[in-house]
């Protein structure tokens, strides 16, 4: 695949209030979205699909009483949804804790992606005072996101997986440091698994030695060593604020002015990469990006894409390919389609291993094959 040039803007404004954005080449991918004078203070987008278990326990962690929408807080009776079948633990935040994104007004925005599991009938029903985008078909994780911020009004836009669940005092740590660091255009929290352990969230932009390690693993102080685009201060348990060149999907914080200069995510990113095709956008256009240890995230991750396996491995090769051609040179690109082919012949090969030693049924085999010759054909 030869690199190729693809356009990130082509949004102007319209005479209207609120949101602005309108397409000037439609086959342009990415989204400028402008605000006039916005009202909101944090607008938090969740996209998802089929996860309606898991949104529940989402919700309550940023949605702690109704006056998130702007009612009266003296009146405000704090609301509880029906509890999810999932054990989830949620720890409600204290008065102490909820500070910034309560005291200033805060939106929701849910969009669902089509969702066959009654997300969209049972989030009217249970959380009316979340705003829902539901669309007939599943638009993919960056063009359901620049829906969701083409109609937000917040300063702040908190991009959120609906498997996450919000630690308290977490928020208001992440916009404490954004509104001290007016050159920090993105942000993200620690992240960690269900069990406390540390999920990365931290990574250099990738090159051809991370494809290399992520299908060929050698020593595994290669995996987390810098060679591997990792940051070894996330190991830190105290480690202060540090900047990075990008974090994972799951849970972003964006200043508003840095959608406006540099528009939403490339919609020719169906799952996976945009997020660091936007971050790689948002740092050339000379915003910093941080983590923020000190705010944590549990993220479940995958609760939605493990659904689809092994469509979605084939959909983050894509990604990855397409990323290579938009952002490296040819010679990167074909080297890195060489080693994921090469790739694939080998797991291929592991793949009959084990089931000629027993370790793998016949169906599952078959599926892993199938999957593997797909993202070699791509």
């Amino acid at each position: 695949m030869e690199a190729q040039s693809l356009p990130d803007g082509g949004w102007r404004k319209r005479a209207t209030s609120g949101i602005i954005a309108q397409r000037t080449n439609p086959d342009q991918r990415s989204t400028k979205l402008t605000v006039n004078n916005p009202p909101i203070y944090l607008s938090i987008i969740i996209v998802t699909w089929n996860s309606r278990t898991l949104l529940d326990a989402c919700l309550r962690s940023v949605s702690p009483a109704p006056w998130a929408v702007g009612g009266d807080r003296s009146a405000a009776t704090p609301h509880r949804a029906a509890q999810s079948s999932t054990p989830i633990a949620v720890t409600e935040p204290t008065d102490s804790q909820r500070t910034a994104h309560d005291l200033r007004r805060t939106e929701i925005i849910v969009v669902d992606n089509a969702s066959t599991d009654g997300t969209a009938a049972w989030l009217r029903a249970a959380w009316p005072q979340v705003r829902l985008i539901a669309g007939p078909v599943n638009l993919g994780f960056g063009r359901a996101n620049n829906r969701g911020m083409a109609v937000a009004r917040g300063a702040w836009l908190l991009l959120l997986n609906p498997d996450t669940v919000v630690q308290p005092g977490a928020l208001d740590r992440l916009l404490a440091f954004g509104e001290s660091r007016p050159a920090a255009g993105l942000i993200a929290p620690r992240l960690r698994y269900s069990d406390g352990s540390l999920q990365r969230n931290a990574f250099r932009f990738p090159g051809a030695v991370q494809v290399a390690l992520d299908l060929f693993p050698l020593h595994p102080r290669l995996l987390e060593s810098p060679l591997n685009g990792r940051y070894p201060a996330e190991q830190r348990s105290t480690a202060a604020p540090f900047q990075i060149d990008h974090p994972l999907g799951a849970a972003m914080l964006v200043r508003r002015a840095v959608v406006d200069e540099v528009g939403g995510f490339d919609e020719g990113f169906f799952m996976y990469a945009e997020e660091v095709d936007w971050c790689r956008r948002i740092r050339a256009a000379g915003w910093e990006i941080w983590q923020v240890p000190a705010a944590e995230i549990v993220h479940l991750a995958g609760q939605s894409t493990r659904q689809r396996a092994g469509q979605m491995y084939v959909e983050l090769w894509r990604a990855r390919y397409r990323y290579f051609a938009k952002h490296r040179s040819r010679a990167v690109s074909r080297a890195v389609r060489v080693l994921v082919r090469l790739g694939m012949i080998r797991k291929a090969l592991a793949v009959a291993w084990d089931q000629a030693r027993g370790r793998l049924a016949a169906a599952e085999a078959r599926a892993l094959r199938r999957t593997y010759g797909a993202v070699f054909r791509l």
